[in-house]
């Protein structure tokens, strides 16, 4: 992830306009840096954890060990590496936006 450049250079020309001192636009700049690496931090984990209930949750059939449930809904299960690949896919699928 960039950090938004545009955002970064409107508030050095705010502040330049305000005629502020350097030092407090450095303040202000770090700041800002400080507020979008949290909020960022805070899509991530909400990402995850939205992405964690859809695939998350499922337990072995206790009439067939070769499918899972998850309330009503059953699947089959994945075993070796197509197990792998679907770790995989969401690994990427949580590192998107």
């Amino acid at each position: 992830m960039n950090p938004s450049f545009r955002v970064w250079w409107l508030i050095v020309v705010a502040c330049f306009a305000l005629h502020l001192s350097v030092l407090y636009t450095v303040v202000v700049l770090v700041v800002y840096a400080f507020i979008e690496q949290v909020d960022r931090a805070r899509k991530f984990h909400r990402r995850t954890k939205d992405l964690e209930e859809v695939f998350g949750g499922w337990e072995q059939c206790k009439d067939d060990p070769d499918t899972e449930e998850k309330g009503e809904l059953t699947r089959l299960r994945l075993v070796g590496q197509s197990q792998l690949i679907v770790a995989r896919l969401m690994q990427i699928l949580v590192r998107m936006e």
